[in-house]
């Protein structure tokens, strides 16, 4: 065969699968964590906090590592969240967490506005729904960690104003007006209204009798289509609606109902997404100029790693997120090995000129905030039971249930057929001979099946996830779809090779794609064999159909616009088919 024909072959594979490597999947570098890394890097963050609260309890806001500033400001809503992940630390066992959460509280309680009968924190005229959930979560958590009622006064007044700012609707306000005495109008914020459904689950949790369960319920069903209602694109990755769903089911003893779990699996989606993206960046050269560009900062990492915590709890008790246990404690895994691995050690610290400032922190661009260590603490106690629990992470989990559904194996195949596109094959295999084009089709449909099963075991080699595979499937699917609608149809491949034409033009270039090859892995080692075995047959089908109807031994004249319209259809089928796997792929764990 000469050169130049070699040549043109393999082009679009090597094309098509370098642009996806080098793209789209990208590797996904989890550094290695036990359960002792992350209690360690947990015992340094809350270190962080010791060394760095102020006498009237306050937290240093922000440190400058390149230029040695410090920032004192006050900031109630990461205040709270502070106390709360203290009191975490200290329900888990942490030495020295408890004392500095007390200090914090008491900071906050010097900071309420009181109306009617509750009492709410306020900052410079407004009182912030967010912060006052956050301290109801921190304070219900002390009282479930130490059985202590010191606080239990403040606590239900506290209670009383998230019940208040919360409408029939469910939706939760996000400022009380002080000077107004109400509400802001139409004013809501992106997380405070999962903020105040942990609190209040929590609440409900510590007091049962209290009633706070029914306004808690009220919000969680609220979040299910708060995006839509509230207009917010791209869907809000809520870590502390994922903290409300898995209270409300293990500790509130409510089992979440189906718009709930299916929310619930959503955000199961959106926080692995994020992993798995986050986890190519590496920080240099075109990986961070062009394509994955910094790592996130540390306050980011460690709310992915909260919602994800949160989630795979709920996993133990929710139907819909069983199957995508493992999976979500792989994506957890992944966050907790590069919190461990992006905190500043003791001899990094060294450096900086406030040593006690940097040590134990998460820094962006040579900027760290005490949310940053406050979400991160966090991350790292909800992490440390699944690096504990064995078998957790068994490798290659996949990103939806073990078995696909029979309509979804069905779609695939068609997307699959759609991807060869029978018209193109058709014109491309000629006047071959009928027997070679069945033989190439049967052996196409067996080539197909063996790589499908090569799926899983590649893409654990390259360190891709099924769901990263996927997205990458899927758009080069999309992609070759379009050549197909708008490139001039292909004149007939002269045969070549053994077989009279079975080889060249039947197996390649007309039924073996590039993109088909790729959907053939990613579907099966995302959705099973089934999956797999639906796209072989559909390749193996694609042959058989450009053979039909047959007359006189070659393949007859389609009438011109009927072949056409095959064609566009096929490929507009190819561009939907590829785009729904790219999306399930971006939703998948």
């Amino acid at each position: 065969m000469p050169a130049r024909r070699l040549a043109a072959l393999a082009a679009p594979w090597i094309l098509l699968l370098g642009v996806t490597r080098g793209v789209v999947t990208l590797p996904e570098r989890c550094p290695p964590a036990t359960a002792d890394h992350a209690r360690a890097a947990a015992v340094e963050a809350v270190g962080w906090f010791e060394r760095n609260q102020r006498a009237d309890g306050h937290w240093v806001y922000r440190y400058d590592r390149d230029a040695d500033e410090v920032d004192r400001q006050d900031h109630v809503v990461r205040q709270a969240g502070i106390t709360l992940s203290l009191y975490q630390a200290h329900a888990a066992g942490i030495a020295g967490a408890l004392e500095p959460a007390d200090e914090g509280v008491d900071w906050l309680l010097g900071e309420l506005v009181r109306h009617d009968d509750w009492a709410a924190v306020e900052r410079g005229g407004l009182a912030p729904t967010g912060g006052t959930a956050l301290l109801v979560a921190a304070l219900s958590t002390r009282r479930a960690a130490t059985d202590d009622p010191r606080f239990d006064t403040e606590l239900e007044d506290l209670g009383r104003f998230l019940a208040a700012m919360t409408e029939p609707s469910g939706a939760v306000a996000a400022n009380w007006d002080v000077g107004r005495e109400r509400p802001v109008p139409a004013q809501y914020s992106k997380y405070f209204t999962g903020e105040a459904y942990f609190a209040l689950a929590l609440l409900a949790t510590v007091d049962p009798g209290g009633g706070w369960d029914a306004t808690a319920a009220r919000i969680g069903d609220y979040l299910t289509d708060r995006d839509d209602t509230e207009d917010r694109f791209p869907p809000t990755t809520d870590h502390w609606a994922a903290y409300g769903l898995a209270q409300t089911a293990l500790e509130v003893g409510q089992p979440l109902d189906a718009d709930q779990s299916a929310y619930a699996e959503r955000l199961a989606g959106l926080f692995s997404v994020e992993v798995r993206f986050e986890s190519q960046r590496t920080g240099h050269g075109l990986n961070y100029s062009v394509l994955r560009g910094p790592n996130v900062v540390g306050a980011g990492l460690g709310t992915i790693g909260e919602g994800l915590g949160s989630l795979w709890r709920l996993s133990a008790a929710d139907h819909g997120l069983a199957g995508d246990r493992g999976a979500i404690s792989e994506r957890l895994r992944c966050v907790a090995g590069m919190l461990v691995d992006r905190q500043v050690t003791a001899s990094e610290a060294a450096e900086s000129g406030h040593p006690g400032l940097a040590r134990g922190a998460w820094f962006y661009k040579d900027l760290t905030q005490m949310d940053d260590q406050q979400h991160s603490l966090s991350a790292l106690l909800l992490a440390e039971p699944a690096l504990a629990e064995e078998g957790a992470a068994a490798g290659g989990a996949r990103s939806s249930d073990d078995d696909v559904s029979a309509w979804r194996a069905v779609w695939l195949a068609a997307i699959a057929l759609a991807a060869v596109n029978p018209p193109r094959v058709r014109r491309l295999v000629g006047r071959v001979p009928v027997e070679a084009a069945v033989a190439g089709s049967i052996v196409a449909g067996a080539v197909t099946a063996l790589v499908a099963a090569a799926g899983g075991p590649l893409l654990r080699a390259l360190d891709v996830s099924p769901a990263t595979g996927l997205i990458g499937a899927g758009l080069v699917v999309a992609l070759v779809g379009v050549v197909d609608a708008v490139r001039r149809p292909s004149e007939p491949f002269p045969a070549a090779g053994p077989g009279h034409g079975l080889l060249v033009p039947v197996l390649t270039p007309a039924l073996l794609r590039p993109s088909v090859a790729l959907l053939a892995f990613a579907v099966t080692a995302d959705a099973g064999w089934a999956a797999g075995a639906g796209v072989a047959a559909a390749v193996a089908a694609a042959g058989v159909l450009a053979l039909l109807p047959s007359s006189g031994g070659d393949r007859p004249a389609w009438g011109a616009a009927l072949g056409e319209a095959a064609r566009w259809g096929a490929a507009a089928v190819a561009i939907v088919g590829g785009i729904d796997i790219a999306v399930h792929g971006v939703m998948g764990v």
